[in-house]
């Protein structure tokens, strides 16, 4: 990633991580693009190449409700790890009709 793309959304799983990039656009506000990381994976199998699939970014998107469907639907059940300051009131409102009860503490803590 060459550009200066932002951290906006960082997400913790079971094999490894999702992260939503943002990078400002003067004109037309944010781009999107999300980025899996599942190289924990690589661990499990020694005897396969597994490191081109390890991490993969999707294709730029350019409103914040493609970035949304980019995470998909389930993304409130994933543990947050990170919220960029200037997404944290989107960020809240969208896990607060996704999340998980026993999770919701924790998007709740990360988002204030």
């Amino acid at each position: 990633m060459e550009k200066n793309w932002e951290k906006i959304l960082v997400l913790g799983g079971e094999g490894g991580s999702v992260t939503l990039f943002g990078l400002r656009a003067e004109e037309s506000g944010w781009i999107f693009m999300k980025e899996t990381n599942e190289s924990a994976l690589i661990d499990l199998f020694d005897d396969e190449d597994l490191s081109s699939i390890a991490i993969n970014q999707s294709k730029e998107v350019y409103q914040w409700s493609a970035a949304l469907e980019l995470l998909g639907r389930h993304f409130g059940r994933l543990v947050p790890r990170y919220v960029h300051p200037d997404f944290k009131d989107l960020v809240w409102e969208e896990v607060k009709q996704i999340a998980q009860n026993h999770n919701l503490s924790r998007w709740e803590r990360i988002c204030s």
